[in-house]
C-alpha cells in the first residue's frame, strides 16, 4: 500500500479488483476524506485502458447528479500509474443488501430502483451509457434529506459509452467485442453489438429488480455461452411463482424491462416515473440510519484547542448546559452546612450533660468547723468490702483526754457525721492512724459514736 497519492496520505485499502485498486486517503490540509482508486501500473501504460480509466471521471462530471458519485481529481504517479479521487462513501453496496436481506420488500425494491432509474436517466439525458449496470456498482448510503433515510449512488462509469459527436476521448471498442457483466447485460451487448443505446441500461435495471424482488437473477448458467444462450432465447421466469406477493404492476413493469426487443423497453426516465407513481401506492417505511448499514468509519479528527461555545450555540440553549451542575452544588453545599449544624449541636449536648445530671440526694447535716484531714488516696477500681463497725460496750466507760483536739466540735453532732469522719479515718490507712483522739468528751457522745 503507498504512503501518499500526490497530496493524499493513505489511510487504508477499501478494496482491489483486477485493474486497480481502491484506497481511503485524507488530505491533511483541508482534513477531507476521499476514495482514491489507482490503476494497476501495467494498465496504466496500456492507451485503451488508461483512456477508459480517466473516461470515468469525465462521465460522472458530465452528468453532475446526487445520484452518481462524483469525482474531484484525477493525476498519474511518477511511474506513470493512473489515479481519480472521488468522494468517499459511507454505506453498503446494493450487493450486500441484497444479499444479507433479499428478497427485499415491495416498498424497498421500488425506492431503490426509481433513485437509480432517475440517475441514469439523467446520465442518458447526457448521452452517456452506463453499459455496466450491476448491484456491485450501485452504493446505499444514508442521507438525512431522503424520505427514506437512504440514498443510491452510480459507480463505475469506467465503460460509459459517450455519444457525443465531439467526444474524441470517448473509449472505442470493436464490433465483436463484448463488455459488460453476462449476469445483467442486454442481448444486443451480449451478442457484441457495438450499436447499443440506452435501452441496454434499461434491460440491466429490469435484471437488478427482478433479482431484489426474488433473490436470484433471471438467468443463471454455469458458463458464460450458457447465460448469453438465455439472454438471447428464453423469456424470465414468472415473478407469480418466484414472488408470490409481488403486485401486478410491478411484474408487469419488470417484464416491460427485459424485452428482447429493445424497441417495446420503455425509456428509462419512463421507468423512473412508473416506479415513483408506484412507490406513492407501495410506500416504503423510512430506514434509519444505523440499521443494517455497514458504514466506513473514518478517522477522527481531534483538535488541540478547548471546545468553547458559540453565539449559535447559546442561542440554541447551549449556555443551559450548566444548570445541572449548578443544582449539584447546591446541594452539595445545603448537605454539608445541614451536617455541621449537627455536630454543633450534638457538641453542645455533651457540654451540657454534667450540669443536667441528676445528682444523688443526701442528708442535710448541721453547720461545723471543717475539720483537717489529709488527702485521701485514690480509690481502687473495685468496690472496697464494707467493714463491720465494733458492737458498743454495755457500759460506757470515761475515757481520760490526754492532747486537746486540734479543732473543737460542736456538742450535739449528729451521728452521721461521726460516722463519715470514721470511714475517712480508715481509708487513709496509716497516715489517719496517727491522729490522736480528743481529750475531753463526755459519756454521752462516746456512746454515740461507738
Amino acid at each position: 500500500m503507498p504512503e501518499r497519492i500526490g497530496p493524499y496520505r493513505i489511510l487504508r485499502k477499501l478494496g482491489a479488483g483486477g485493474m486497480g485498486a481502491v484506497y481511503e486517503g485524507l488530505n491533511e490540509a483541508i482534513e477531507r476524506r476521499v476514495a482514491i482508486k489507482m490503476l494497476h501500473a501495467r494498465y496504466s501504460h496500456d492507451p485503451d485502458t488508461a483512456t477508459r480509466f480517466i473516461n470515468e471521471a469525465r462521465a460522472a462530471n458530465r452528468i453532475d447528479h446526487p445520484g452518481v458519485v462524483q469525482i474531484s481529481d484525477h493525476g498519474r504517479l511518477e511511474d506513470g500509474t493512473a489515479y481519480i479521487v472521488m468522494e468517499l462513501l459511507q454505506g453498503e453496496s446494493l450487493r450486500t443488501r441484497i444479499h444479507r436481506n433479499a428478497p427485499l420488500a415491495i416498498g424497498e425494491c421500488i425506492d431503490l430502483a426509481a433513485q437509480v432509474a432517475e440517475s441514469l436517466a439523467a446520465a442518458h439525458a447526457r448521452d452517456i451509457i452506463h453499459r455496466d449496470l450491476k448491484p456491485d456498482n450501485i452504493m446505499v448510503v444514508p442521507d438525512r434529506q431522503m424520505a427514506t433515510g437512504e440514498r443510491t449512488k452510480v459507480l463505475d462509469f469506467g465503460i460509459a459509452k459517450l455519444a457525443g459527436k465531439s467526444d474524441r476521448a470517448s473509449v472505442k471498442t470493436q464490433t465483436s467485442a463484448m463488455i459488460g457483466t453476462p449476469f445483467y447485460m442486454s442481448p444486443e451487448q451480449a451478442q457484441g453489438s457495438g450499436k447499443v443505446d440506452a435501452k441496454t441500461d434499461v434491460y440491466s435495471l429490469g435484471v437488478i429488480l427482478y433479482e431484489m424482488i426474488t433473490g436470484k437473477p433471471p438467468f443463471e448458467g454455469e458458463g458464460i455461452g450458457e447465460l448469453i444462450v438465455k439472454h438471447l432465447n428464453e423469456p424470465p421466469p414468472s415473478l407469480t411463482e418466484r414472488a408470490p406477493g409481488c403486485p401486478a404492476e410491478l411484474s408487469s413493469l419488470v417484464f416491460r424491462l427485459l424485452e428482447k426487443d429493445r424497441s417495446k423497453r420503455p425509456t428509462m426516465m419512463e421507468a423512473a416515473e412508473l416506479l415513483e407513481a408506484m412507490g406513492e401506492r407501495h410506500p416504503r417505511p423510512r430506514r434509519r440510519l444505523s440499521q443494517g448499514m455497514h458504514v466506513i468509519r473514518g478517522v477522527q479528527m481531534v483538535s488541540d484547542e478547548p471546545l468553547l461555545p458559540s453565539t449559535i450555540g447559546r442561542a440554541a440553549g447551549q449556555a443551559h448546559a450548566h444548570k445541572p451542575r449548578r443544582i449539584l452544588l447546591a446541594s452539595v453545599g445545603l448537605g454539608v452546612l445541614f451536617a455541621l449544624l449537627a455536630v454543633a449541636t450534638l457538641q453542645l449536648s455533651r457540654r451540657k450533660e454534667p450540669t443536667t445530671a441528676t445528682v444523688p440526694q443526701t442528708a442535710v447535716l448541721p453547720a461545723e468547723p471543717p475539720v483537717q484531714q489529709p488527702a485521701p488516696t485514690p480509690a481502687p477500681t473495685a468496690a472496697p468490702a464494707p467493714t463491720a463497725l465494733p458492737e458498743p460496750d454495755p457500759v460506757p466507760h470515761p475515757v481520760a483526754a490526754k492532747d486537746p483536739p486540734a479543732h473543737p466540735s460542736a456538742t450535739g453532732s449528729s451521728a452521721v457525721s461521726s460516722k463519715r469522719s470514721d470511714v475517712n479515718t480508715k481509708k487513709t490507712g496509716s497516715a489517719a492512724s496517727k491522729k490522736k483522739s480528743p481529750t475531753k468528751v463526755n459519756n454521752r457522745r462516746l456512746h454515740i459514736e461507738d
